[in-house]
């Protein structure tokens, strides 16, 4: 039986995540480093293969990019790696370019690997000036 039939068996629900590692690798670990990492920093950068992120591989809905944005306060910069996706929603686009960095400019989002559609939907979202509304002199 497979190890992730497994451990689906023995707990039932919950994540499960699978790494898997070459043993023939060209790369060094320095190397490894040296892409995510800063001497006096530590781990600034990570990179995120939205295609395998989102469970049906097409990232459309907000629930979908707030679950992805969860953690990525913690980097410095964040490589969003969107090779494979076809089309990208527009709740989810708003949530990552807008939403996620207006509440945090600190954080660099570098998006990658746009099919034209895709880039689309990025620019509207990151163009996009909309703010919420002050409601806060009505009476």
């Amino acid at each position: 039986m497979h190890r992730i039939d497994y451990t689906l068996k023995c707990t039932g629900k919950g994540t499960v995540v699978v790494m898997q590692i070459e043993n023939e690798t060209r790369k060094d670990i320095a190397e490894i480093f040296d892409e995510y990492s800063d001497i006096d920093s530590g781990i600034i950068r990570t990179r995120i293969p939205v295609y395998e992120a989102c469970l049906d591989h097409d990232p459309v809905a907000r629930s979908q990019a707030r679950r992805i944005c969860s953690r990525l306060s913690s980097f410095e910069e964040v490589i969003l790696d969107f090779d494979k996706v076809d089309i990208m929603g527009q709740g989810f686009a708003d949530e990552i370019f807008r939403v996620f960095q207006n509440s945090h400019p600190d954080v660099t989002l570098t998006p990658v690997g746009m099919n034209p559609f895709v880039r689309k939907m990025y620019l509207h979202a990151k163009n996009n000036k909309v703010t919420a509304p002050d409601y806060s002199d009505m009476r």
